[in-house]
């Protein structure tokens, strides 16, 4: 059985937006999240597993995660 996964990676801007817009609880200080964006900016091997969500609906983001599958894009685990 393959593994398969899927990054859902927006610009950094969209990010960051996201991030500060959340509400009580969440993590919404910019600069931890601009960090954690810098660490999947570049995934290597691993970025054809990543998936542009940032102008995506959830429809439409679940929609390109199913195509992509069946392209077979993220059917093979990196290494």
């Amino acid at each position: 059985m393959a593994f398969v996964y899927v990054v859902l990676r927006p610009n950094e801007q969209i990010t960051i937006d996201r991030a500060t817009g959340r509400g009580p609880g969440s993590l919404t200080d910019a600069d931890p999240v601009a960090h954690m964006w810098t660490q999947f900016a570049n995934l290597g091997a691993s970025e054809s597993h990543v998936i542009d969500s940032g102008r995506l609906d959830v429809e439409q983001t679940v929609d390109a995660v199913i195509a992509d599958r069946a392209k077979c894009r993220l059917g093979q685990s990196a290494g």
